[in-house]
């Protein structure tokens, strides 16, 4: 008996010894978060070999980035460089597999054809294909993403003060472009024979011709179309953002707002293969036209996860999208894309190729991981992406975050004076000053010493996130368990307020859209659209004293608005103003000689009742009607000639 026991024990030993050496690469592998396999899947009534890249998502130390090769847009390196670039002391690339499209076969401009989304920024951007994208959580998600970008001058959207472009570090042979060139293109725009408009931090600087210098902090707009560089003059405050749509791969109709707001790394390739568990493949509504792409067999590189969020990047040779789309499933993914493939179709896992690609690359998906889970910040539950990782200082236990992407994100202006080399901070009616290398910091005139000073991390500016946010009238907590702050601030989105205060009025409720474009004015009191907007409601009302206050508070900020003035000199006559009224149109006709508006306001003047002197208004009327004038104000100006 005893000796049946022991060999049923032995029995039981050896098969868990088996399983456990059979088992144990694989469970191995998995408890370091990124392992490779060499995997067989039947798919289409074919074996196929996969060379597959796992990683473990729910591991918070690990991070997916995308990269361009050599740090600039446009440049091209192997998969090895490129993946061994984002190395650091607190950093370790362990794999990376080639990313989105590019123009591979011109040398001069071999730059991405696909979107690019990097610590949620835009570093190019695409209308074809879908877009893969990870949030500040890690997790895995695709979307037909259409953006645009959308420019605004002197803290003005609204026209005439908007404007967009068309791309962003990208080269257009068309003259008529509109192109957006950053530091993630490199030091100097391409060559070209066009109008750059230089513009550093934040204000224009130059306009001037053909290839220009990049500044830091800044960027260049390069165009040749007229109707937009009539909008620009040196001195003039700038700005630009994305929006972001559901892509139906017709802009005229993807007009569906899309939230990418928690997505920090994407990009954009295709087709898509796998969706909700289910095939998804449909490359000609995406906007491929290409064989290699549509029907052709070859080397391919996909990437996809499982509904346990284990994420593969793969490459498999020999293979149409069908077959892509099959082994994806075959595989588990429940979601999965096509990267591009060809000679671009690499794999790399640490320090090794596992497919080797043909060619120097555009840019990479690279999985990497960090010493310790990385500090995430939050504003009212979105997360804030940063350049450069906050971190805690010691021994001060203080985070520091960068200053410029804090100070936006809380919705103040950022300027720097070179004079007292103070940075400033404008939010509200609030006007923050602060100093490199300094503790120290002055709010609304009244001066306060911060916990620590302000230091400088890989170019960066770095700031008490804490200290900032509080002094703002802002909350601030720490969630140690997750390595996260919390901010809360009341943030005014002064573009959704604007948008509910035109319906207000459009609606005929004037006094709901008074109030509306008043709390605009609270949290910027130079929007020059809510100042015209009330000035023309009151004017509706009859309320001709009001219509003066915000028209003379617009024309403070913008002098040369030649309609304004016009406006405002008839609501001076309103009033019996005559002097304000006649020095209105006057400076509308020193705006804009050749128009008939300003001489018509100024013979109304001199022909009202009380204040009339015949010889002056005949001569502004006859100056009016050889400007042009039409319609009723030519029949008014010819009857007051002939009988007077």
């Amino acid at each position: 008996m005893f000796m049946k026991s022991m060999k049923r024990f032995l029995a039981l030993l050896l098969f868990s010894t088996f399983l456990l050496f059979s088992l144990s690469p694989s469970l191995s592998a998995q408890a370091q978060s990124v392992w490779s396999e060499n995997k067989k899947v039947t798919a289409n009534g074919k074996t196929w070999n996969v060379q597959v890249v796992w990683t473990n998502l729910n591991d918070p130390t690990i991070r997916l980035e995308t990269v361009v090769a050599k740090n600039q847009v446009g440049q091209v390196n192997s998969l090895k460089n490129i993946v061994d670039s984002t190395k650091t002391a607190e950093i370790q690339p362990l794999a990376g597999i080639n990313g989105t499209f590019f123009n591979a076969y011109d040398a001069t401009y071999q730059q991405p054809m696909g979107t690019i989304l990097s610590k949620g920024k835009f570093l190019h951007l695409s209308t074809t294909g879908t877009t893969l994208g990870f949030d500040h959580n890690g997790k895995f998600t695709t979307s037909p993403l259409y953006v645009t970008i959308q420019g605004g001058i002197n803290d003005q959207w609204e026209w005439p003060n908007n404007w967009y472009a068309w791309n962003v570090n990208h080269y257009y042979t068309d003259p008529t472009a509109i192109s957006i060139f950053t530091p993630d293109y490199g030091t100097k725009t391409p060559p070209n024979n066009v109008t750059s408009v230089v513009v550093d931090k934040g204000v224009i600087v130059n306009i001037g011709t053909g290839q220009q210098t990049i500044p830091s902090d800044g960027y260049v707009i390069v165009t040749g179309n007229p109707t937009m560089l009539e909008k620009f003059k040196t001195g003039d405050t700038l700005m630009y953002q994305y929006k972001t749509f559901v892509n139906t791969f017709n802009p005229s109709t993807s007009t569906q707002k899309l939230d990418w707001s928690h997505i920090r790394t994407g990009l954009s390739a295709g087709p898509l293969l796998v969706k909700n568990g289910v095939p998804a493949l449909n490359a000609k509504a995406e906007g491929f036209s290409e064989p290699k792409i549509i029907s052709a067999s070859a080397q391919r590189s996909f990437i996809g996860v499982t509904k346990n969020n284990q994420l593969a990047m793969g490459t498999v040779a020999g293979a149409n999208m069908e077959d892509l789309t099959q082994i994806a499933l075959q595989m588990g993914l429940i979601e999965a894309i096509n990267l591009d493939g060809g000679a671009s179709s690499g794999l790399y896992y640490k320090g090794s190729y596992l497919h080797t690609p043909g060619r120097e690359i555009s840019n990479a998906l690279v999985v990497t991981k960090l010493q310790e889970r990385p500090i995430k910040v939050l504003l009212n539950n979105q997360p804030i992406f940063f350049d450069v990782d906050p971190f805690i200082k010691k021994p001060e236990n203080i985070t520091l975050v960068p200053l410029r992407q804090i100070a936006e994100a809380l919705g103040a202006v950022i300027s720097y004076d070179a004079g007292t080399q103070q940075i400033r901070l404008d939010r509200g009616k609030d006007i923050l000053y602060l100093k490199a290398n300094s503790n120290q910091m002055t709010i609304n005139g009244k001066t306060k010493q911060m916990a620590t000073s302000i230091v400088s991390k890989n170019g960066r500016t770095m700031v008490p996130v804490r200290f900032v946010t509080e002094v703002f009238g802002g909350e601030v907590t720490w969630h140690e368990d997750t390595k996260t702050v919390g901010l809360k601030i009341d943030i005014v989105n002064i573009e959704e307020l604007y948008a509910q205060a035109l319906k207000l009025e459009t609606s005929g409720n004037l006094e709901g859209a008074i109030t509306k474009y008043l709390a605009i004015l609270d949290a910027n009191d130079q929007h020059l659209p809510s100042l015209r907007k009330l000035a023309e409601i009151y004017s509706k009302k009859q309320d001709h004293a009001n219509t003066i206050y915000y028209y003379e508070k617009f024309l403070n900020i913008d002098k040369d608005d030649t309609g304004i003035w016009g406006s405002l000199g008839w609501s001076k006559l309103a009033l019996q103003d005559f002097t304000g009224a006649a020095q209105a149109f006057l400076k509308q006709v020193e705006l804009n000689p050749d128009s008939f508006q300003g001489y018509y306001g100024l013979g109304a003047v001199y022909s009202y009742y009380g204040n009339e002197d015949i010889a002056k208004a005949k001569s502004y009327f006859q100056k009016a009607l050889e400007k042009g004038a039409t319609g009723a104000q030519k029949n008014h100006a010819e009857n007051y000639i002939q009988t007077k």
